[in-house]
């Protein structure tokens, strides 16, 4: 089974305004959304969405350079649960 990451832009975010500086061009290539297709066997697939749905803030934290950096795993950890799901992989 194939699970595909959607480029999900939170409310509110528009694409970034590419500039003419290369400080701003750098930015914006750190912004854009990036799509992630992975093909895993369905046992995998529902292992990973078990675990995406039972790590937590502080393993996430632990392992995260800030806060900043662990709020930006948080959200892509649930795009990723929100990609299992729609995959059929939603563990409750």
């Amino acid at each position: 089974m194939s699970a595909k990451a959607l480029n999900h832009m939170p409310p509110g975010m528009r694409e970034p305004d590419l500039g003419e500086t290369s400080q701003a061009r750098e930015l914006a290539a750190h912004m854009l959304p990036v799509t992630v297709v992975m093909r895993v066997p369905d046992a995998e697939a529902l292992a990973l969405a078990q675990f995406v749905k039972r790590v937590g803030w502080r393993e996430i934290r632990e392992n995260a350079i800030d806060d900043a950096e662990a709020y930006e795993i948080r959200a892509a950890i649930y795009k990723l649960q929100t990609a299992l799901a729609e995959c059929g992989f939603a563990p409750r």
